[in-house]
């Protein structure tokens, strides 16, 4: 966001601005990318990082990384899982998007692996069972598809799949669908569209009080909590604060 005017648009931060996402809330877009605001990187998002240029690695070079640390355990937990992936028709590893757009927005972003007929995202989770995307999560799942129309944009099925790893009690999970170019369009025309749309005006903003808050129990999870002092985001965090216990430093 440049003055008030969007620019460039990724899939995290399309997914930020969306309520229906696990995360997103328009207020907490506001914070972070209109005003720039940063969130504090948690150790479990340097573990995905970590372990995506390890997977990367294997998939480039034909060679299976050396390593240690946690990253390397999850690695080696899902080594299966990613020599089953290295048996397909590999077009592109951390393939970078260059000219793709969205209401007539440049997106920018990364695909971890693009095959023949379809696109592959690696995922790390606390718990699968709980948190992990499902077959018909990933049919409506907004990075997949705007990755999806970005590569793949005349096949008329795309096959979207998650591996995913699990970082308290190990564990893995590939889970895969097969979406038809209507579905495809169709949540870009009726979903992302609509959103970046939204975008486009929330960029516009110059106090955070114009920015819809989702006043839920996102907000107790949300960095940017103690800036929203709205009456209703306040009364959530009283009474989320009752269940948490203060340990002195």
């Amino acid at each position: 966001i440049v003055d008030g005017k969007l620019v460039e648009v990724s899939p995290s931060m399309i997914s930020t601005f969306d309520e229906r996402d696990g995360f997103g809330c328009e207020r907490r877009g506001f914070y972070k990318y209109v005003m720039g605001l940063k969130e504090p990187v948690t150790g479990n998002q340097q573990l995905g990082t970590d372990l995506h240029a390890l997977v990367a690695h294997r998939l480039r070079s034909g060679t299976t990384p050396e390593g240690d640390g946690e990253a390397f355990g999850l690695y080696l937990g899902g080594q299966q899982m990613i020599e089953e992936v290295a048996k397909r028709t590999i077009v592109a590893v951390e393939e970078p998007l260059t000219s793709f757009k969205i209401a007539d927005v440049k997106v920018k972003g990364f695909i971890d692996v693009v095959t023949s007929d379809g696109i592959i995202d690696w995922k790390t989770t606390s718990n699968i069972n709980r948190y992990g995307k499902r077959e018909e999560d990933l049919r409506t799942d907004t990075q997949m598809v705007i990755y999806a129309q970005a590569s793949h944009p005349v096949l008329s099925n795309v096959t979207l799949a998650h591996g995913q790893f699990q970082t308290k009690g190990r564990g893995v999970a590939f889970v895969e669908t097969e979406v038809s170019r209507e579905m495809l369009d169709s949540h870009t025309d009726k979903v992302i569209v609509p959103l970046v749309e939204r975008i486009k005006v929330v960029a516009g903003f110059t106090d955070a009080k114009e920015a819809k808050p989702v006043n839920n129990q996102k907000c107790f999870r949300c960095a940017f909590r103690d800036r929203c002092k709205d009456k209703e985001s306040e009364h959530v965090m009283s009474f989320f604060s009752k269940f948490t216990k203060v340990v002195p430093t």
